[in-house]
């Protein structure tokens, strides 16, 4: 009941305004954790403090313990397996860096808990953290996760995942992965992205055959391939994101991007600024909703939009589409569109709205996107 209520904030967040500032607050990631009692560590061990190793509090805590990492340097790899939380003294302070570089810096498992307050480096062929089960909750937070060379953050299964408030940075393939979270129904795990700075990968966020994602106020920035990118996936909030430096910013490719079994169109991309990309928005058999989106300065097309088999199940309104060097807005096929109304496209290089392939300009796509 919890997990529908809080997807009903969303939604009526995203109707009425902009998420943050429609009475929806920020989760105290703390209180996910009852603190009954305090376990140290610090890099002197005993009788400084309990423990010289992260690991072996972990391994001694009770439940909902919160255990406190003093400031040093910690080679070790952790498999975190109970519902206590890692603080550590602050991600410039306190470093963890992966003893064996083909594993987790971090492992948590079912059961697992949280971790804030930590530079997490040195996993050279796996994730800095990799979250893997189902049916537990987890936190990630104000956190510096860097220089792990397969991925940042890599989490596969029906969890409930808060990620907030991280630099995740310089981490090789991918900075942030969901695969397999949650099912079409809207049953399973759900993951919340919010106010994170993703940085300088491949890709910087892959969402991979998994549902009920919010991505919400992160920067996205200098990520080469692209800044969000979906695969199989559907109901996604992407909002009031900044997406920039990128071959694609927003990328939602694959049938089942959006598909909702009861019907409507259940991935929403609203109040982003997408600019200097080489694409701004790139939906291919993808069923979307796109509103009040700034989408400019990008080297391509702002807004393109392929293959006719989402007829009937795009949705564009109130966005601004300007100073593009492609195309404004692109569509394989004006029945495509199935909502269109109150946008501004002006200015693109090669042309503000085009059908069809090769594109044509579509004075009919122009009057319905443009009207009231």
């Amino acid at each position: 009941m919890m997990r529908v209520k809080i997807m009903m904030l969303l939604l009526i967040g995203l109707l009425i305004g902009w998420m943050g500032k429609a009475g929806i607050t920020d989760v105290n990631f703390e209180a996910l954790l009852l603190q009954h009692s305090s376990l140290t560590v610090c890099p002197e061990g005993p009788p400084v403090c309990q423990f010289a190793k992260i690991q072996e509090a972990i391994d001694t805590a009770p439940p909902k313990a919160t255990i406190e990492v003093a400031p040093g340097i910690y080679v070790e790899n952790l498999v975190l397996y109970k519902e206590v939380l890692l603080k550590g003294a602050g991600a410039e302070q306190t470093i963890l860096q992966a003893a064996r570089e083909g594993l987790p810096a971090v492992l948590i498992v079912p059961r697992g808990g949280s971790i804030t307050g930590f530079t997490i480096t040195g996993a050279k062929d796996a994730a800095g953290i990799q979250i893997y089960g189902q049916w537990y909750s987890a936190g990630i937070f104000r956190n510096i996760i860097t220089g792990n060379n397969r991925s940042g953050i890599q989490v596969i299964g029906d969890i409930t995942v808060y990620i907030a408030d991280n630099v995740i940075s310089d981490n090789g393939d991918i900075g942030l992965w969901i695969r397999h979270l949650g099912d079409w129904r809207g049953l399973g795990g759900e993951c919340w992205i919010r106010r994170n700075q993703i940085l300088n990968h491949s890709e910087g966020i892959l969402i991979w055959d998994s549902h009920n994602v919010m991505i919400l106020e992160n920067t996205i920035r200098d990520n080469k391939e692209a800044g969000i990118r979906l695969r199989d996936s559907s109901g996604v909030h992407i909002v009031e994101n900044a997406i920039e430096g990128t071959k694609d910013g927003a990328a939602l490719h694959g049938f089942r991007v959006g598909f909702s079994p009861v019907g409507g169109v259940d991935i929403r991309i609203a109040g982003n600024i997408i600019q200097k990309n080489k694409k701004g928005i790139d939906l291919l058999e993808a069923l979307a909703w796109l509103w009040r989106n700034q989408v400019f300065n990008n080297h391509g097309d702002g807004i393109a939009v392929g293959s006719p088999s989402t007829k009937g199940r795009l949705h564009l309104e109130e966005n601004i589409v300007v100073d593009n060097s492609g195309y404004g807005v692109r569509v394989d096929s004006l029945d495509i569109v199935e909502t269109c109304r109150g946008n501004l496209v002006s200015s693109n290089q090669q042309g503000d709205y085009v059908v069809g392939s090769p594109p044509q300009p579509s004075p009919e796509l122009k009057a319905k996107c443009e009207g009231g």
